[in-house]
């Protein structure tokens, strides 16, 4: 028996192929949106939430498949953040974490909601390694820039100048004074406070930091002053470093306005306006 199909049948036949033919590209296009979707990180890695840097794709730094680096890491840490983050490394002192290139000690890779990705605020992150300075915290006067922020006045990474510092400040007991031996202080206290009428390290118009500092063996701010804390009031240190063995007593007093200072070096002095 033959069957014979009706012109309706071959156009309905020519139809379905037609459309069997247009569906084709979308069937297509659907199986590639499946395998970005699956591709997609955080279809994993749902923990991730990234914002180091924003909109990064994971493959600035991670490799897909294979790496020789842990984590697929394209590169070792330091050589993989140096590559975006330039670094102008300064001779003179470096952090310890910054030097061996442990990055991670300090920042979240990923990124995080503190600046810099910092794995926590200034300056308790500073805090975790440098218990020292945790200590002094306890003190009665605290450096604002302690309890702040540290990078004030130390650089994180690298620093032309002793102890990280930022800028130049003498550490030594005696120095010829010039104010570029005092710049690091002198970028928040106003050498016209310090050295004017209106300190009040006066004895009627003699300025007393003048007769201290500026003269050609002038004692340094840190002969006087501790940098991060004290118990004595402007920061004054209770004992001040003479020599490497001996120590010279520092007493602050204050009463109805006057202040008085009796150190070993003189006798007790009054002043103030």
């Amino acid at each position: 028996m033959v069957y014979r199909f009706s012109r309706k049948c071959y156009l309905l036949l020519s139809l379905g192929v037609l459309l069997l033919i247009l569906s084709v590209p979308f069937f297509l296009n659907s199986l590639n949106l499946i395998q970005e979707e699956e591709s997609d990180c955080k279809t994993c890695h749902t923990s991730i939430r990234l914002y180091h840097p924003e909109e990064a794709d994971c493959s600035n730094c991670h490799a897909d498949h294979s790496s020789g680096s842990p984590k697929l890491l394209l590169d070792k840490i330091p050589a993989l953040c140096w590559n975006c983050h330039e670094e102008n490394v300064k001779m003179e002192s470096k952090h310890f974490p910054f030097s061996e290139g442990e990055c991670l000690e300090c920042h979240v890779a990923h990124g995080n909601k503190e600046d810099y990705f910092l794995a926590e605020s200034l300056p308790n992150i500073c805090l975790e390694c440098h218990g020292e300075i945790n200590e002094l915290m306890e003190r009665n006067f605290v450096h604002p820039p302690v309890e702040e922020d540290c990078t004030t006045c130390h650089s994180p990474h690298s620093s032309d100048f002793p102890k990280l510092l930022k800028d130049f400040i003498s550490l030594r007991f005696y120095e010829l004074y010039t104010p570029l031996k005092y710049q690091l202080c002198f970028q928040c206290h106003d050498r016209k406070d310090i050295f004017g009428s209106n300190s009040g390290f006066v004895k009627g118009d003699i300025n007393l930091h003048k007769v201290h500092v500026q003269k050609r063996k002038g004692r340094t701010c840190f002969v006087c002053h501790d940098p991060h804390a004290s118990d004595q009031g402007y920061l004054l240190r209770e004992r001040i470093p003479f020599g490497k063995f001996w120590f010279i007593k520092l007493k602050l007093e204050e009463k109805n306005g006057q202040k008085s200072c009796l150190p070993s070096c003189h006798q007790k002095e009054n002043y103030g306006k």
